[in-house]
């Protein structure tokens, strides 16, 4: 729980992978975050396949912020050695999208670093380092540009966040009520409450 960027894409085969981890690596030294840099070039020949064995790209790990995952798979589609150890082995359809299905939770982060994030994919895009790239960002900051709407977000989440700890500690696990039952009646209980405010 908490405000989250999700992303899928597809490196632009006419683009060079290690310019674009050059131009990453060039942005994020001055702000001293830590970052992985993987695979530097595609291999050629396997383009199509979906090779799980290797991670191509970099990701980097911004403060009080998950990771992002600038990486791919062979195939040059978004992916992380996360994802490939959950999902690599996935035989239906349904759950094996999920493979190439990325997030990063900014919640803790702040609003600078969600701006950050987002402001990186669009200034990549422009470069057309990416084929096709999908956000979907619960800040509405991709869509909009606009930092109110993102704070305003921010505010929602934490609201939720604030209802969801308190009701946590001050309600209790009833007598043979499991551990499901007892987080539903908590959910339930904290959805009416935002439902009246």
């Amino acid at each position: 729980m908490g405000l989250t960027i999700h992303y899928s894409g597809i490196f632009n085969a006419k683009a060079s992978l290690s310019a674009f981890i050059e131009d990453v690596v060039d942005i994020l030294k001055p702000l001293n975050f830590d970052f992985q840099v993987y695979e530097t070039e595609f291999p050629i020949g396997i383009e199509n396949t979906e090779d799980l064995t290797q991670i191509y790209g970099l990701s980097f790990t911004p403060p009080n912020c998950e990771t992002v995952s600038l990486s791919f798979l062979a195939n040059r589609r978004m992916s992380s050695s996360e994802h490939v150890h959950l999902w690599g082995d996935a035989t239906d359809d349904e759950q094996k999208r999920f493979l190439y299905k990325l997030f990063t939770k900014t919640q803790f982060a702040g609003v600078e670093t969600h701006q950050f994030i987002i402001s990186l994919f669009k200034y990549l895009q422009k470069r057309n380092y990416f084929e096709s790239i999908d956000i979907v960002d619960e800040g509405k900051y991709w869509e909009t540009g606009n930092v109110d709407v993102l704070k305003e977000n921010f505010a929602k989440y934490n609201q939720i966040l604030d209802h969801v700890s308190i009701a946590f500690q001050s309600i209790p696990i009833q007598s043979g009520e499991d551990i499901q039952q007892y987080i539903e009646r908590v959910s339930k209980r904290v959805n009416d409450n935002l439902n009246r405010n």
